[in-house]
């Protein structure tokens, strides 16, 4: 699933194309679920979902992609942390939380980021799958992702040491260009 928004996704979306939104909620989802877990409870995170997708719905119509304003993933950051904030402020008062303050909107936009950048890393990853030979892949896989020693991962494979080594190499190089180029159509 795609974590950056292409322009295109966002003017269907402001169009009310129902595939696009399916599309849009797909991605996002899962990204709103990270960002919610460990801040509000686990009872309340479909709720969060609901509570985020009717605000960038609600704003659908009005909403256009500006870049010069920012970057759609900040914006959409902002509506996770508001919902967030505005759950936290409406449980009851045995079970409320402080009103976050400046350090903890600091907090949270550092793990939006980090967050962001771990989906585009998962992106990227999904993509060098489909551009690699499966052995390569699961050459890399498992020296690099999974910190296997290459004389287990060669022998695992029936492959001689130097051919791990050489898949690491060229996934790396090819993972490199696929994070540039989401970072591009990001901007």
């Amino acid at each position: 699933m795609a974590y950056t928004t292409r322009k295109s996704l966002l003017l269907a979306i402001g169009r009310g194309d129902e595939i696009s939104w399916r599309e849009f909620y797909d991605t996002y989802r899962p990204l709103i679920v990270f960002c919610a877990r460990g801040r509000v409870a686990p009872d309340e995170i479909d709720d969060l979902i609901q509570t985020v997708m009717v605000k960038v719905f609600r704003s659908g119509e009005r909403f256009r992609y500006d870049p010069a304003k920012g970057k759609f993933r900040d914006y959409l950051g902002r509506i996770v942390g508001n919902a967030i904030v505005d759950m936290l402020r409406a449980r009851r008062p045995e079970t409320a939380v402080p009103a976050p303050d400046r350090e903890s909107d600091d907090a949270f936009a550092a793990a939006w980021q980090a967050e962001w950048e771990r989906h585009i890393f998962d992106q990227a990853l999904g993509e060098l799958r489909t551009r690699v030979a499966p052995a390569t892949f699961q050459a890399f896989d498992l020296y690099v992702l999974q910190k296997q020693p290459a004389a287990k991962v060669a022998a695992f494979l029936d492959l001689d040491t130097a051919h791990v080594y050489k898949a690491k190499l060229r996934c790396l190089d090819i993972l490199r260009r696929i994070v540039a180029d989401i970072r591009g159509r990001e901007e």
